[in-house]
């Protein structure tokens, strides 16, 4: 959605995206941009990928709390993909930063329908490769989950 409204918005500017899932690129590359000035690469945005001072504006979307979260919290990791950012940028450039912040650690329960549940289930198994326990219960005949509120909003954010 934001390389399309970057698209609209910037007719004469190159828009470069960058990801790593495959399933994402796989829809950015079926995907109609209205003034063909997009394009989206394979790569971890974590290293370097253009000449330094290129770059007129680098955007993180939502990308922070996945560098964070996936480097088992570690911030020289996200100090190293600012840092890569910042050298790309030409002298004056902005480095924009959209993204959510970590919860307070406390549990929460939490409901899904019959999709979203199926997902969940699928997702607590599986993130980031050793998955996470939940409580489950069911009251009044609707399931419930009792989890951390950060791995709630991982599951949120990723979901879709």
């Amino acid at each position: 959605r934001m390389l399309l409204e970057l698209s609209t918005r910037h007719p004469t500017s190159q828009i470069i995206g960058m990801e790593l899932s495959r399933e994402l690129l796989r829809l950015a590359d079926g995907q109609h941009y209205p003034n063909q000035n997009v394009t989206v690469v394979k790569g971890n945005i974590i290293q370097p990928h253009f000449t330094p001072g290129s770059v007129d504006t680098a955007i993180f979307s939502s990308a922070i709390h996945e560098i964070y979260s996936y480097s088992r919290y570690d911030r020289d990791v996200v100090r190293l993909a600012l840092g890569n950012a910042r050298a790309e940028l030409k002298r004056g450039g902005r480095l924009i930063i959209r993204d959510g912040v970590r919860p307070a650690s406390r549990r929460v329960w939490m409901r899904c329908d019959g999709t979203t549940e199926s997902q969940f289930r699928q997702f607590a198994k599986q993130f980031k490769d050793t998955g996470f326990k939940f409580e489950e219960r069911e009251y009044l005949k609707r399931t419930y989950f009792l989890l951390d509120l950060h791995e709630v909003n991982e599951f949120l954010t990723k979901k879709d």
